[in-house]
């Protein structure tokens, strides 16, 4: 039967593994980690001890059973992954899409320059979440040579620009684009963008 330890600060480990828990930050001095290792009929215990302090930082591997090191080295290397886009240069702003269909107080959307997806996805980059009639990718608007395009990407539902369902054309300043059960008031920024 598995005991399971509770440490100070609430973490739950097995303490026929680990003699400290492992997910605590641990004081100046070693941690051990207890692993079976089963050869055959007869098993023995590994320790890996790791010293905080040491500058090295190798992980020495000791048999139990002799309490010898058997010179084994590892060195300790750790590679943190995100989900992190990559940087990319930053891009004017040129308008908004505003709505009162997801928040009663209003959410407002940032549209930049060049390409501008708008869908379900999580990496679009304007996420219209919880509408079943919005597609992963609905809709792309583009900004370019102070022209605001737009191309629905073929969704099961289709785009509407002020009621009527349009493929692509050509945004005007002040019109209502719909995607599934949302609203979005396009507006344009009121100034030059040319300097």
């Amino acid at each position: 039967m598995t005991h399971i330890k509770t440490c100070s600060n609430g973490h739950n480990y097995d303490p026929n593994k680990y003699v400290n828990c492992p997910y605590c930050p641990q004081s100046q001095g070693a941690n051990q980690t207890i692993g079976n290792f089963s050869s055959g009929s007869e098993a023995t215990k590994t320790f890996i001890k790791s010293n905080i302090s040491d500058s090295s930082k190798k992980t020495v591997i000791v048999n139990s059973s002799d309490g010898s090191e058997n010179n084994t080295f590892f060195q300790q290397r750790t590679k943190i992954m995100s989900p992190e886009k990559p940087k990319v240069e930053e891009r004017k702003i040129v308008g908004f899409l505003v709505t009162y269909d997801i928040n009663q107080q209003g959410k407002a959307y940032i549209l930049f320059e060049g390409k501008n997806i708008i869908g379900s996805n999580i990496d679009s980059d304007i996420m219209i979440p919880n509408d079943p009639g919005v597609s992963g990718i609905h809709l792309t608007i583009l900004f370019r040579n102070n022209i605001f395009m737009f191309r629905d990407e073929f969704s099961n539902n289709g785009t509407f620009i002020d009621g009527q369902m349009v493929n692509e054309g050509v945004l005007d300043k002040q019109c209502i684009i719909r995607v599934g059960n949302v609203n979005l008031y396009f507006i344009m920024v009121p100034f030059n963008l040319s300097k």
